[in-house]
């Protein structure tokens, strides 16, 4: 199970990636006013909760590892942002932040989530 899913947070990572890196062109649902942020949020959501539960199953004696995945997420969302004018998009704060958020939300799911697990 544990190495399951390390291969769908990895595969998802890459699926995250190559999406970021597509011309507006190629995705232009996301030109819609107002929906480019909430993709962004539910994106690394989905990122940070399937990091922090693959690191909390493979480390479950050490319950910060999964906390790494707050850094690495903040990171990546901005070296993201900043390298997205390589690709013909733009750089926005506003962007990382939403990634920020996700991120936080994300990994608040997964503490939850095994909070109320371990007390049942």
């Amino acid at each position: 199970m544990t190495r399951l899913l390390w291969l769908i947070f990895a595969a998802y990572w890459v699926a995250l990636a190559i999406g970021t890196r597509m011309s507006k062109e190629d995705i232009p649902d996301l030109a819609t006013p107002g929906l480019d942020k909430p993709v962004h949020l539910i994106a690394f959501a989905g990122w940070a909760a399937l990091g922090a539960w693959a690191t909390s199953r493979s480390w479950p004696a050490r319950r910060w590892a999964a906390w790494m995945v707050l850094p690495v997420g903040l990171l990546y969302g901005a070296v993201d942002e900043w390298t997205q004018p390589w690709w013909g998009r733009t750089c926005d704060y506003d962007d990382w932040r939403s990634d920020a958020v996700g991120v936080f939300l994300g990994f608040a799911v997964v503490l939850v989530a095994g909070a109320l697990a371990r007390r049942s």
